[in-house]
């Protein structure tokens, strides 16, 4: 006797993704109603994967993922990906709970069992072969008394409830599997982000003499987010070096040390001063320029990388942040220089009128210490402003990292 049970042959094409839903209606029989509604049972649920376990459901998943054409680059490495690391386990936990919803933990203990059988093995060899996962049998001989114990099986009522609700398994599959491979790629970009966390941070507290070998990106095996996670990297890095090289520069012109008192008293000092003060302004814009120039440069790559414009869409506004920052930056940079030069301006206006008296700046016009003080908070305040600047910078990427 040659012959395949219909629920074998409709659990198959329920989960072959490459197949049409008009091959699984033709193969199924009438739908029947959900028996179990709610979440399963632990028992279910583990009964369940015993049964995908002994049907070689993720098998034959993993083949058919591997199979599946190339609709878009990413999709492709995330069903190759998956076709190659995705464990059994993963796969049963991902459709148990659809199975569970019209199988009792006996009932499907009982299919599995079947299954295990040398009757049922052979059915599943042969129903593989038939999908072209292995060589084997398509259409075994089977004995009188091996096409009793087949009948037997379909003769179960779960088992006819089974077959039956095979449409609603089909579709519920569909959107299982397609929900998981979202929630397995989305587990991979959370361990990229936080990769790309740690690298950024590892750089930002180098400091020279530091033992090398910090900066490592771990490879996923996802080509493309491979690719793009090490254009972020090497951005996130330039772009580090870039500010510290400037705070360097700005360290060694003595910035800090711009409105000390003894400068702000003679006109030596104020002339040292506008001296510092415009390398610093010089050497601001100078990094403005060079981080507009690495972000137009990022998002070259960026859109080089993203496989498609609705790809580069949803990342646009990553980027519109990262640029209105660097606007928001520059504008408080040069309000400060501003700010600086005006101080520069009033001492140099008053010279002589300000001295310094117990290590503090004396003067002889109440309305001037006024206008000092003024000039004061607004440097404080400018200096809060960047402060902010570079710690929302900091949160998004921290927030990024962690997968938010």
């Amino acid at each position: 006797m040659k012959s395949f049970p219909s629920l074998l042959l409709c659990c198959m094409l329920a989960v072959s993704i490459n197949l049409p839903q008009a091959a699984h209606a033709a193969a199924a029989g009438a739908a029947a109603a959900v028996r179990f509604a709610g979440p399963a049972s632990p028992e279910q649920l583990a009964a369940a994967s015993r049964l995908l376990q002994a049907m070689e459901m993720p098998r034959l998943i993993r083949v058919s993922l591997g199979r599946a054409p190339k609709v878009d680059q990413e999709t492709y490495e995330v069903n190759q990906h998956i076709s190659q690391h995705a464990s059994d386990a993963e796969i049963c936990a991902t459709l148990a709970p659809i199975y569970a919803k019209y199988l009792s933990a006996d009932e499907a203990d009982r299919l599995a069992i079947h299954y295990r059988t040398s009757v049922g093995r052979r059915q599943v060899t042969a129903m593989l072969a038939r999908e072209g996962v292995v060589n084997g049998e398509r259409n075994p001989y089977f004995t009188d008394s091996e096409a009793r114990e087949v009948r037997a099986i379909e003769a179960l009522p779960a088992y006819k409830v089974f077959a039956a609700a095979q449409p609603q398994i089909f579709e519920a599959n569909r959107a299982a599997l397609h929900a998981w491979r979202g929630r397995y790629y989305a587990g991979y970009q959370k361990q990229v982000m936080a990769n790309l966390a740690e690298i950024r941070t590892a750089n930002a507290n180098y400091k020279p003499g530091d033992p090398g070998g910090k900066f490592i990106l771990r490879r996923t095996g996802l080509a493309t987010l491979d690719k793009y996670a090490g254009i972020i990297a090497d951005y996130n890095i330039e772009a580090i070096n870039t500010s510290r090289a400037m705070a360097n520069d700005l360290d060694r012109y003595g910035v800090d040390h711009l409105l000390m008192k003894e400068r702000l008293v003679t006109a030596e000092g104020l002339g040292r001063a506008r001296d510092i003060l415009a390398k610093c302004e010089e050497r601001m814009e100078r990094y403005l320029h060079d981080r507009d120039l690495q972000q137009a440069a990022f998002r070259e790559r960026v859109a080089a990388s993203l496989p498609d414009k609705h790809a580069m869409a949803a990342f646009e506004p990553n980027l519109v942040r990262e640029y209105d920052q660097l606007v928001r930056l520059g504008e408080n940079q040069r309000a400060l220089v501003d700010v600086y030069k005006r101080v520069l301006d009033f001492a140099s206006s008053r010279l002589g009128a300000i001295q310094i008296q117990d290590n503090r700046l004396m003067f002889n016009d109440e309305a001037d210490l006024q206008v000092f003080n003024a000039l004061v908070a607004q440097v404080t305040k400018l200096g809060e402003e960047e402060s902010a600047l570079r710690g929302e910078g900091g949160q998004r990427k921290e927030a990024e990292g962690a997968g938010k």
